[in-house]
């Protein structure tokens, strides 16, 4: 079970914001992105939760705690292979494997 997991709350459209204010959300997401359980998805979700989560509104914040919530293990064949389940198909989905999309090499 990952860090962020079904303990924390009801992942099927139930609250996952344990009650916190927007800002501590965040903060709690920001840990997380990065202490997956697996380095492969740090690489997925940190990077992308450093650049983009201050601009999310609260919607999208619970979106990408509800994603986060499932296992390493399906978010990192679904980001990597393909084969997302529709009900997981969400547009936050979609933003953050737009994000690791690169049409272009990336100059470092």
């Amino acid at each position: 079970m990952n860090s962020f997991s079904e303990a924390d709350g009801d992942i099927d459209g139930g609250d996952l914001s344990g009650g916190l204010a927007l800002d501590a959300r965040r903060r709690r997401i920001r840990f997380r992105a990065w202490h997956r359980g697996t380095r492969e998805m740090d690489m997925v979700l940190g990077p992308f939760v450093d650049s983009q989560l201050d601009e999310l509104d609260e919607e999208t914040i619970t979106a990408l705690e509800r994603l986060m919530a499932l296992p390493d293990r399906d978010l990192f064949t679904w980001f990597s292979f393909g084969g997302v389940p529709p009900e997981h198909d969400t547009p936050i989905f979609r933003r953050i494997k737009a994000f690791h999309a690169h049409a272009t090499p990336i100059h470092v």
